[in-house]
């Protein structure tokens, strides 16, 4: 057993018909809903919940009844991970590769390497996989190689990353281009302790939310790379590439955000508005990142975007928290988490919150899984009335104010901001993929 592999499993049950595949996630779904939300706070291994999932025998739905499966639809495999995402959104996202590729080699028929992969599938085998790249132009670019020699065997070269599908795997699908073979591409079948292969999954980036209104280590300098690659790529006839300001503290950033918190407030019981404690939530990020470029800026730009909303909603009370944290859980990320808070309040005896997903810009999964769903079940539980205030989405404000930013680069015009106390620094526009400030994007400090 390798770091990465669910290891060896007992017999996995037989799973024949729909019912049964069906009937199977449901069950499996409702031990793995059990604990997650715990299992995604602490960062807690999901190898115990991926061998649970091979025992089931559900992985062996993806098998063609050729190869000795059950030869189930393409309806009841996708409606079975469906299944088991709702017990456990992570353990979904790690099985979508194996649900994926078990169904595209199915045109392989009885070719190699078919029959062999199908077989380990009905031993409890999971599939994942290795496509993603950095520095390619588009997501079907390829830099890793496989190159044929001349005794017949291959020689694979390659660096993937954000595989996130390959922990359990046994089999790992890794894309490439067939070296000395014009527009060849080739999916090679490895695994995760041969030799040569280097399955490192505690190397890891901070992702950045592309759509937040803060600078941050890759909604931010991810940016600046990726026009200056573009125009690089495009060679002198490159068009001119601007990456517009930040804007956490404009106007109508906190206009809507204060109009969404007062629209939440009227949903929740009459007698309960009052006391409503109001949460302003964002993204987490390592506190090495918040330190990166300067002290703490990104938690700062929260902290002052979240004072100036909640002045404009006539709120004096507040708190600040942190959602949506991932990678080892050694590494220290911002707290305190919305979830742990909530659980707090509740001791304190706290009977209805507002909560205000200050760092999105829009109702993504991180919103409507972590906040609308996993949240608002918490507080259900907790007995505590909850209100989920919108993000701008497609607010015409929303489409007024980035207007804006384009006019005040057309035309020189002084940034609009909203004043507060203690106001923090915001970077702005970045020309042709250059730096908007070597205190924001460039060496850390």
């Amino acid at each position: 057993m390798t770091l990465t592999d669910i290891g060896p499993t007992t017999d996995p049950a037989v799973l024949s018909t729909a019912q049964q595949a069906l009937a199977t996630a449901d069950a499996l779904a409702a031990e793995l809903a059990a604990g997650s939300a715990e299992r995604e706070r602490s960062g807690a291994s999901l190898l115990p919940q991926l061998r649970q999932v091979a025992e089931s025998g559900l992985l062996s739905v993806v098998v063609p009844a050729e190869h000795g499966g059950p030869g189930l639809s393409a309806a009841v495999k996708v409606e079975v991970l469906r299944r088991l995402s709702r017990g456990d959104s992570a353990v979904g996202q790690l099985l979508l590769s194996h649900f994926v590729i078990g169904q595209a080699i199915s045109g392989l028929g009885r070719q190699q390497p078919a029959p062999r992969i199908y077989a380990d599938i009905l031993a409890g085998a999971q599939l994942g996989n290795a496509s993603a790249e950095r520095g390619t132009q588009t997501g079907l670019d390829r830099h890793t190689t496989v190159t044929p020699r001349g005794d017949g065997t291959w020689v694979l070269n390659g660096t993937k990353y954000y595989a996130t599908g390959a922990l359990g795997a046994k089999w790992i699908a890794v894309a490439a281009v067939v070296a000395g073979r014009e527009g060849e591409t080739a999916t090679v079948f490895i695994q995760p302790d041969q030799d040569g292969v280097t399955l490192d999954l505690e190397q890891w980036s901070a992702f950045g939310q592309r759509g937040t209104a803060s600078g941050e280590v890759s909604s931010c300098t991810q940016y600046v790379e990726d026009i200056a690659r573009a125009r690089a790529a495009a060679g002198d006839d490159a068009p001119e590439l601007v990456k517009l300001r930040q804007y956490f503290d404009h106007p109508l950033l906190v206009e809507m955000f204060s109009d969404a918190i007062a629209a939440a407030a009227a949903t929740l019981p009459a007698e309960l508005r009052d006391e409503a404690r109001l949460i302003f939530t964002a993204h987490s990020v390592p506190i090495a990142a918040d330190e990166r470029h300067g002290p703490r800026l990104y938690s700062r730009q929260v902290g002052y975007a979240t004072r100036l909303v909640a002045e404009a909603a006539g709120y004096r009370d507040f708190d600040q928290v942190w959602q949506s944290r991932s990678g080892p859980p050694q590494i220290p990320w911002l707290e305190p988490d919305v979830a742990d808070h909530l659980t707090a309040l509740g001791e304190k005896g706290t009977r209805a919150v507002i909560v205000c997903p200050i760092g999105f810009v829009a109702d993504h999964i991180e919103v409507v899984w972590d906040l609308d769903y996993e949240l608002r079940l918490q507080a259900e539980q907790a007995g505590i009335a909850f209100a989920r205030a919108s993000t701008p989405n497609a607010d015409p404000r929303f489409a007024r104010l980035a207007t804006g930013l384009i006019e005040e680069l057309r035309t020189g015009a002084a940034p609009l901001r909203v004043v507060g106390q203690d106001p923090v620094a915001g970077y702005g526009f970045s020309v042709n993929g250059e730096l908007c400030s070597p205190h924001c994007c460039g060496t850390p400090s």
